[in-house]
């Protein structure tokens, strides 16, 4: 399998997470009923979820003048006890920090998304904050994905339906000769481990290590999702595995070089060839035990309705 090639609309879309591994370093089924990427409104187990929303929030744009890798800061949201901070992002990435989605399952975005980026500072009052620290961790990610949901609704006018659409994907099930994959446990944790704003062991992060893709405490999900990027079409899982896991492998890929900011800078990313050792649908089968199977089916699409800028506060 030849390393695969970004298209023009992939580019703009895929520059924030490639980016963002980089920095650091988030459907179908062959004759059977249609599986669905996680969409928004959709979020397992949201219904038995207190109900929260942020007391403060600012939005301000970004410095063009900023960024990300001169002032050290990484590219995300970094959460702490009673809320968030947010540098340099695209609308692209709260969606899927809020939602979930896949970027290649959501269409109609104005070009905009693609360019501004945003600061944001989220707090909750001290009574929210309190009871949001007894939550399971599960139950506080749940909780955190639709606080943010009502900020992009609220402040960013989000509205969005749903459609069906045939198109190429791929399928991840288990292999022949089982999962390779390291289910994390605590006893695991390494000094070198990449540690969240509250210094606990960070979740679902990927690294470059050397000619390596490290994932660090990465969850089905996310996994997909960033595969999704690579292959430059929706992953759908099938594996059944619903754990934390580290892992990692070589392969060949094209990265979006960080494109140069400030006077004067490209706005279109640069195609880099990082020259890893196997391709990538043979290096998850052989490292990590897993399957990728290219098929064309039903697949659940996000479609933007409409969204603004926000004021500045």
């Amino acid at each position: 399998m030849a390393a695969t090639q970004l298209n023009p609309r992939f580019k703009a879309q895929a520059t924030l997470v490639c980016a963002a591994v980089i920095l650091l370093a988030a459907v179908c089924a062959g004759g059977a009923p249609a599986s669905r990427v996680q969409s928004p409104g959709q979020i397992a187990g949201a219904e038995k979820t207190p109900d929260y929303e942020y007391d403060i929030v600012s939005i301000k744009p970004t410095d063009p003048d900023y960024t990300q890798v001169g002032n050290k800061i990484p590219l995300g949201i970094v959460y702490s006890a009673d809320g968030f901070d947010a540098k340099s992002m695209r609308l692209w990435g709260l969606i899927i920090n809020a939602y979930g989605v896949q970027t290649l399952s959501v269409v109609g975005a104005p070009k905009w998304w693609d360019t501004e980026r945003f600061n944001i500072m989220a707090k909750a009052d001290s009574a929210t904050a309190d009871a949001m620290q007894k939550l399971s961790p599960d139950q506080l990610k749940i909780v955190r994905q639709r606080m943010l949901q009502k900020i992009l609704t609220e402040r960013f006018g989000l509205k969005f339906h749903h459609e069906m659409k045939d198109l190429p994907c791929y399928v991840m099930t288990i292999g022949k000769g089982g999962s390779k994959l390291q289910e994390y446990s605590p006893g695991q944790s390494k000094p070198t481990d990449l540690q969240d704003f509250e210094g606990n062991r960070a979740a679902n992060r990927f690294t470059m290590n050397g000619d390596e893709l490290v994932g660090q405490s990465v969850t089905m999900p996310n996994f997909t999702a960033q595969l999704s990027l690579y292959l430059e079409s929706p992953v759908v899982d099938k594996t059944g595995l619903s754990g934390t896991y580290d892992f990692r492998f070589k392969f060949f890929v094209d990265f979006p070089s960080m494109p140069p900011t400030g006077p004067g800078g490209n706005s279109e990313p640069v195609i880099v060839r990082i020259d890893m050792k196997t391709p990538i649908v043979e290096a998850i089968q052989k490292n990590l035990g897993l399957k990728l199977e290219s098929v064309k089916g039903p697949v659940e699409i996000t479609v933007i309705d409409h969204s603004e800028r926000p004021s500045e506060n």
